[in-house]
């Protein structure tokens, strides 16, 4: 069973760290690689990121915030966890995807209405860069890295969890001109993290890669780490200091309560 919490505009695309879910052990790793990749990234509203992928398996960690994500093959289990205070929760990409929501089958849709503009070499990788202008006007770029190739789950958890619309490969970055004919309408029909970056005209970057690593595979990038315990979402979200620091902001304005109570 889900539980859903809802977030401002302005607050962390990561909806899955409010779910209640059932706990399981900790995955063991998918063990048919030879290397890995990791791309230093910045999202627009959540700050800073650290993806670790191969074709088959993705961790994203949220350096802004200090929780994890994690999947792999051949069972796709999606681990969040904190080392910090050793908690962890445990869905499938299916109930992550319906927080949100995310439709992983419109990616291929996604890439027949887009243009391709070309293909640059950059950190050792290809990026294609792609162009879908949209109802309302405003021109979206995606540069994203096919080359290797990675499973369908790879790049759906990422577009999932940066909130984007579906498509395939890595994403590397993705810029947004906003023209719109209708601002009303562009809010209305975009994504979360699209309207939160709609609100003004101009282009802006929604995703950056800033530094990119080939590294020799270690399993343990893409497993859960053992001995956590299971935490509620909220655990996992925001931690124990995190709260206390929040909780004393709280006193020191005079507001009155307990971080996140009612």
């Amino acid at each position: 069973m889900l539980k859903i919490r809802r977030f401002s505009r302005f607050s962390l695309p990561a909806t899955v760290l409010a779910i209640v879910l059932c706990g399981a052990g900790a995955p063991s790793a998918f063990a048919a690689e030879t290397c890995e990749w990791l791309f230093v990234q910045k999202q627009a509203l959540s700050g800073l990121h650290k993806i670790y992928w191969t074709p088959n398996a993705i961790k994203i960690v949220c350096e802004t915030q200090g929780y994890a994500l994690v999947t792999h093959a051949p069972d796709w289990r999606l681990y969040a966890y904190r080392l910090d205070d050793r908690v962890y929760r445990v869905c499938t990409l299916r109930e992550f995807f319906i927080t949100y929501p995310y439709q992983p089958r419109l990616a291929d849709l996604a890439r027949k209405r887009s243009i391709k503009l070309g293909t640059t070499k950059k950190d050792g990788l290809e990026i294609v860069r792609y162009r879908d202008q949209q109802e309302d006007g405003t021109l979206h770029d995606l540069y994203t890295v096919e080359s290797p190739a990675v499973s369908p789950q790879v790049s759906d958890l990422l577009y999932a969890y940066y909130r984007m619309t579906p498509a395939r490969g890595v994403v590397y970055r993705t810029r947004f001109e906003n023209l719109p004919r209708n601002r009303a309408h562009s809010m209305a029909m975009s994504s979360w993290g699209e309207s939160a970056l709609r609100s003004d005209t101009g282009a802006k970057d929604m995703v950056v890669t800033t530094e990119v690593k080939k590294l020799p595979y270690h399993p343990a990038d893409f497993e859960c780490p053992r001995g956590l315990r299971v935490g509620s979402g909220d655990d996992i979200y925001t931690s124990k200091a995190q709260k206390k620091q929040a909780e004393s902001l709280v006193d020191d304005l005079n507001l009155g309560g307990k971080f996140g109570s009612k």
